[in-house]
């Protein structure tokens, strides 16, 4: 049956507190300053730190590439002035639209209200109108090129994508820098957790050598044997200097990430860790294995190459409608009011066609072809990406499954050594061991107690990859 990290942390600090109350007068009381979950860690960090301020930042513009390509559909006062100042003829006009752009067919609604006074030739009396003016209704349209798509909608649609991208890349952003936190926070949760046994042995060891002196003054032991069972406490007190240093590396590499205003970071102070409770979430079990295989499909990964693949197809959408020949229909109701000629006092109806194709169109055909082949590539790279990530993740439950398995067996292997060195000490003091022996089990216990710590740091490094590989950290 597998362990769940947080069982395994439990089990090797049950097993490292056999001389708890001693050590806990030799370490600092946590009393004094609350040490960070890691729900509250991971919160901290998400909320103050500048790093990820940063990626919230980067996606404004994105957000302003969007209201931009959507500006091109706003309504939009036009206005146009034409005066004859010399020659036979005079007159002047003035005409006000408001076009209001459709997506649907490339379309576009118009009402337009003109104006003309003064004298026009025979060729230009299509600028007259009576004297309170002419109000006109229309619309115009495209039927072959644009019908479908155009260079605004397709502007506004990868803007949409471009959205979806940028915020699975700032998901993968946020997923990898909470990772590489919380694995400085492992790193000092280990250091923290060998200096508790470390320093547990050596209350332990300081305790039998008050009993050796006393069979020394005694006359039942030789001196030599303090002056060796001293040589063991020192080999113990090199081995937590080491350790000290290694957290002191952790503490600095966790200050990057932990940047609350006005708050110094509280991993610096040495605290007693032993029976702490982290509150690890990212426990395991295979049928939340089979949830996280499940949902790799959303993956931020595969969002993004998704992503890409819609925007070129979008291109491609719109390189195909640059072939097609230009065919566009304008219609529009007009009405002239007050008094004038008689020809302008009726309802007028206008319908026109432009038709246009360049022979050859040599660039279209070129931009499809560009197109195409960009799309196809963008096409393999998302199958790459979906095959990429599936081993990425299966990798990490072998990972997992094997951590989970060391965890149990040095576990077993710490009991073990603790039971031996139990028994040598009952021999040590009915004279049947001698204290090379004795301090070879202490040693060994020390080794195992360490190797169980760093068993479980293991198996729970393996679960925080697993959810790191499925991109799920951000959701903590």
């Amino acid at each position: 049956m597998m362990l769940r990290g947080l069982s395994l942390a439990i089990g090797v600090m049950t097993s490292a507190i056999s001389g708890a109350a001693s050590a806990q007068s030799q370490v600092p009381d946590t009393a004094t300053q609350h040490i960070p979950s890691v729900p509250e860690f991971i919160h901290t960090i998400a909320n103050t730190h500048p790093y990820l301020q940063l990626i919230e930042q980067k996606g404004v513009k994105y957000d302003a590439s969007l209201v931009m390509a959507e500006s091109e559909f706003d309504i939009k006062l036009e206005q146009d002035v034409a005066m004859r100042l010399t020659g036979y003829y005079d007159g002047n006009q003035v005409a006000q639209r408001a076009v209001k752009p459709l997506a649907g067919m490339n379309a576009k609604l118009y009402t337009e209200y003109r104006v003309a006074g003064g004298n026009f030739p025979v060729y230009e009396q299509q600028m007259d109108t009576l004297t309170g003016g002419e109000a006109s209704i229309g619309v115009s349209l495209s039927l072959l090129r644009n019908r479908e798509t155009d260079s605004r909608r397709t502007a506004l649609t990868n803007a949409r994508v471009a959205i979806e991208q940028w915020q699975a890349e700032a998901s993968l952003m946020r997923n990898d820098f909470i990772f590489k936190g919380l694995s400085q926070y492992l790193k000092w949760y280990e250091a923290t957790l060998k200096i508790a046994t470390v320093h547990d042995l050596i209350d332990t060891l300081h305790a039998r050598r008050k009993g050796l002196q006393a069979r020394v003054d005694n006359g039942d032991l030789p001196a030599v044997t303090l002056t060796e069972f001293d040589a063991s406490i020192l080999e113990q007190q090199l081995a937590l200097a080491t350790l000290e240093q290694s957290r002191q590396v952790a503490v600095q590499s966790l200050s990057f990430f932990w940047q609350v205003p006005g708050e110094s970071t509280p991993f610096a102070a040495q605290h007693n860790v032993l029976g702490l409770d982290i509150n690890w979430p990212f426990s395991l079990n295979q049928t939340y294995i089979q949830q996280l295989r499940t949902a790799l499909r959303q993956h931020p990964v595969i969002q993004a190459r998704a992503a890409d693949v819609a925007s070129l197809t979008n291109e491609q959408r719109l390189a195909k409608n640059q072939l097609l020949p230009t065919l566009d229909m304008k219609a529009a109701v007009a009405q002239d009011f007050g008094s004038g000629p008689v020809n302008l006092e009726d309802t007028e109806t206008k319908v026109a066609l432009q038709f246009s194709y360049p022979l050859g169109n040599r660039k279209a055909k070129a931009k499809l072809s560009k197109v195409d082949a960009e799309l196809a590539a963008s096409k393999l790279e998302l199958n790459l990406a979906e095959q990429k990530l599936r081993q990425e993740f299966e990798q990490a439950v072998v990972q997992w499954e094997q951590s989970q398995r060391v965890a149990q067996l040095q576990q077993q292997n710490t009991k073990v050594k603790e039971e031996l060195s139990w028994l040598e000490q009952q021999r040590f003091e009915k004279g049947d061991s001698d204290l090379f022996k004795l301090n070879a089990r202490a040693s060994q216990v020390m080794n195992a107690r360490l190797k169980n710590v760093e068993a479980v740091i293991n198996a729970m490094y393996a679960e925080l990859s697993l959810h790191w590989v499925a991109a799920r950290l951000g959701e903590v």
